[in-house]
């Protein structure tokens, strides 16, 4: 189940391509960085501070343990809540977009295929043959300019606004399947022979995850219309796409909830398919109480 959902992290920051990318026909750069500053870094802020003071309160932390070195290791290294690790990334690729976006239009597809096909060889591919052979793979070799998850902005751009014959389609679906199949069957495979979860084919960089969120973004891309039967999914998603962020958010006291005070057990197939839909539904309800309240609705 991990595996097939594996794909969420890299879709989201194709998404973030997809929609900023081009914000200078929209608006500036100054307003660009307001809006991820007001919409994104104060929520991140806030509740790296509540998750503190919830630490606090049930015992978790001692504020003897604290220092103003301490707080901001747990804030800028999610120490307080593993979760906010996503934030990171995340702010080194807004960071990044204003510098992409000056990429001349009709520059783009050209220069993008150079990348992506880059990364692909000396960043995702490479590494993973070389782990696979036991060899040490020189890390000079990494695409500098490529570091971090900065190349889904690439892919997810690409994908969205280039045409691909339908050869090219077929052999992305493919590969995709490949890559999901390998993460799959690679991770069972070396898990059982070393007697713990092996991480060799695990990474959002890596090649199964390279190849299988790329085919998953294609996917609903181009089958959107089909798969949303009679108008359900948009119904869907516009019941809860304000509250998405949210619910990244505040999810963790919920599932906290569900493992210590209702028991469930986190590896169950009862907790990972059905109390993690009930989860996520419940966070939207919650945040939609929490949008009501004209502080706390800038805050999530």
């Amino acid at each position: 189940m991990e595996s097939v959902f594996y794909f969420a992290v890299p879709v989201f920051f194709m998404i973030s391509g997809v929609t900023l990318l081009d914000y200078r026909e929209r608006y500036s750069t100054k307003v660009y960085f307001q809006k991820r500053f007001f919409t994104v870094y104060i929520p991140f802020l806030f509740w790296s501070i509540f998750i503190l003071f919830y630490s606090l309160i049930l015992g978790r932390i001692s504020i003897s343990d604290l220092s103003f070195a301490s707080i901001i290791d747990g804030i800028i290294n999610s120490k307080f809540l593993s979760f906010y690790w996503f934030f990171m990334p995340l702010f080194a690729i807004y960071l990044s977009i204003p510098i992409i976006s000056l990429i001349p239009k009709n520059k783009r597809k050209t220069i993008f295929e150079y990348i992506i096909g880059v990364f692909f060889v000396f960043n995702s591919f490479l590494p993973l043959v070389f782990n696979l052979l036991k060899i040490p793979y020189n890390s000079s070799l990494y695409i500098p300019v490529l570091g971090g998850y900065i190349i889904w902005i690439f892919i997810g751009y690409y994908l969205d606004r280039f045409d691909l014959n339908n050869k090219s389609r077929k052999i992305i679906y493919i590969l995709g399947i490949l890559g999901l199949l390998l993460q799959i069957v690679g991770t069972w495979f070396f898990s059982y022979q070393n007697g713990y979860v092996d991480q060799m084919f695990k990474g959002y960089n890596n090649l199964p995850s390279w190849l299988y969120s790329s085919a998953f973004f294609l996917f609903i891309k181009e089958n959107y219309h089909k798969l949303n039967f009679k108008g359900i999914l948009s119904k869907l998603i516009s019941l809860c796409e304000k509250e998405t962020f949210g619910v990244y958010l505040i999810q963790y006291y919920l599932m906290e909830f569900f493992i210590l005070v209702l028991h469930f057990d986190p590896y169950s197939i009862s907790y990972r398919l059905g109390a993690s839909v009930l989860i996520f539904f419940l966070s939207v309800f919650i945040v939609k109480i929490l949008h009501k309240i004209p502080i706390i609705q800038k805050l999530c």
